[in-house]
């Protein structure tokens, strides 16, 4: 029971402030989905069209803010409550994972408080846009302990649980295909008399990959642009091993030159492969198969070398916990080389864990300040609107964020402002969105026209109020 309680423990003290956090960014987007039943698009299409790149998402983007917003409006709590209690599926499923193919009795509790410990839990945890990776992850694991679990007691409901897991992980996102080629590994290593599972597996990967290209191609200009050569993917790869082991984030957070940083990665990994090595030569397979699990969650991402970001390896930093976690069993046999080991866990968890708390706060911070910006613009709009009854109001010095809530999520409709629409020439500033996204028109270049009163226009940026005579 104490191997559950330390690793959630240690969950709600290193994140339980994510509670405070508001929106940002992509977040408003999302929540203006719901905008596009209203204005004529139907629910298929906001559930499976392709958005933001390609993807379709329907679980952890459309249904999750979609749902959530229809209940609780703008309250980002509930959001981080789901965050939170996914992440604590997810270490569950990690410590069983750990003590059903480990070889200690703690295993599964180490895995668990070095995966907790890792920075690249932050961002899913902290902004809802990020959360498809918490989902996404948590369907796969669950997805290899059904397998597990199938293979070892060959129970049905158990090779059910299996696909389920496989279908829910690729409606959270797409990266989800990796549980097909995790279950894949996991046979080749340990169940090779169930090859056929194998075959099903590939094969239902390879129709989803070709519906998918088809549906939605891989772009190939700009931020999130496709390159399958090898000097990039082995770049990214290693910047990837630098965030796992928060170095990156570290230096980036004190100022550190890259030298130590990529020292101290190349230690670990030649230590790693050491280990590894030991293990293999002992013919004990688990730290292999989990090392092959890290390099499988890492592959859909490396294709991507301008869009390396750490809350990809939410996933992967969980293999390879769990890499860490089996080497060091077959290390502390005696006393010595458990305090060997213990020591170097607890310096290597110093590191991730303040990179993780600087991310979490520094992020938190950001979405306070957006919930400021956009308090600014309801507020303002609120007095203009009392100020001036009977006027048409105009507003510029909107950046991206106060424009969509304000007008896109339709928080000045929501507090009964009306007639309130946006200045001519502010949306040179903005990425305007398609129209069926917005609740309110904003009159995006229109000239102001109507009425017999003056049209007052308010600059955010200055504070500065003008009224233009009646026509």
């Amino acid at each position: 029971m104490l191997s559950v309680f330390l690793p959630l423990g240690l969950l709600l003290t290193l994140y339980h402030a994510v509670l405070r956090a508001w929106f940002q960014l992509d977040d408003f987007a999302w929540l203006s989905l719901r905008n596009t039943l209203a204005n004529g698009r139907s629910l298929w299409w906001a559930l499976f069209s392709p958005q933001s790149f390609g993807t379709i998402r329907p679980f952890s983007e459309r249904l999750y803010f979609m749902v959530l917003s229809s209940a609780f409006g703008l309250s980002p709590t509930p959001f981080r409550i789901v965050a939170l209690l996914t992440a604590a599926l997810c270490v569950l499923l990690i410590g069983y994972l750990g003590q059903t193919l480990g070889t200690g009795p703690w295993t599964g509790c180490l895995a668990a408080l070095l995966w907790v410990s890792n920075p690249s839990l932050v961002i899913p945890l902290v902004w809802a846009s990020a959360y498809n990776q918490a989902l996404y992850s948590l369907f796969v694991l669950a997805g290899l302990a059904a397998l597990v679990n199938y293979l070892r007691l060959q129970r049905p409901v158990f090779l059910v649980l299996v696909w389920a897991a496989l279908i829910l992980a690729l409606g959270a996102n797409e990266s989800g295909i990796v549980l097909a080629g995790i279950g894949i590994l996991y046979i080749a290593v340990f169940e090779r008399r169930s090859w056929r599972l194998g075959v099903c597996l590939a094969a239902a990967s390879a129709v989803f990959v070709t519906i998918h290209l088809l549906v939605a191609p891989l772009p190939h200009v700009g931020l999130y642009a496709f390159q399958a050569s090898v000097r990039p993917a082995l770049s990214t790869f290693g910047q990837y091993w630098l965030l796992a082991l928060g170095l990156a984030q570290y230096a980036r957070i004190h100022g550190i030159t890259s030298a130590l940083p990529n020292v101290m990665a190349i230690a670990l990994a030649t230590g790693l492969l050491a280990g590894l090595a030991v293990c293999v030569r002992r013919r004990s397979w688990v730290p292999l198969f989990w090392a092959s699990v890290y390099v499988a969650a890492l592959v859909p991402y490396i294709g991507f070398p301008q869009h390396v970001m750490e809350y990809y390896l939410f996933l992967p930093s969980a293999a390879l916990a769990l890499l860490v976690a089996t080497i060091l069993d077959w290390f502390c046999g005696s006393f010595r080389t458990t305090v060997l080991a213990f020591c170097a866990v607890a310096l290597y968890a110093t590191v991730p864990i303040s990179a993780a708390w600087f991310i979490r706060d520094w992020n938190i911070d950001r979405s306070l300040k957006t919930r400021a910006k956009v308090t600014e613009v309801l507020d303002a709009a609120s007095q203009l609107r009392a100020q001036h009854p009977a006027s048409d109001l105009y507003l510029r010095g909107l950046d991206d964020e106060q424009f969509w809530v304000a007008f896109c999520y339709g928080a000045l409709a929501r507090r009964g402002l009306q007639g309130i629409y946006l200045a001519p020439g502010a949306e040179k500033d903005i990425v305007l969105p398609p129209p069926e996204w917005c609740r309110m028109k904003f009159r995006p270049g229109a000239q102001p026209v109507t009425g017999t009163h003056p049209v007052v226009v308010y600059d955010l940026k200055t504070g500065q109020t003008s009224a233009l005579p009646a026509p």
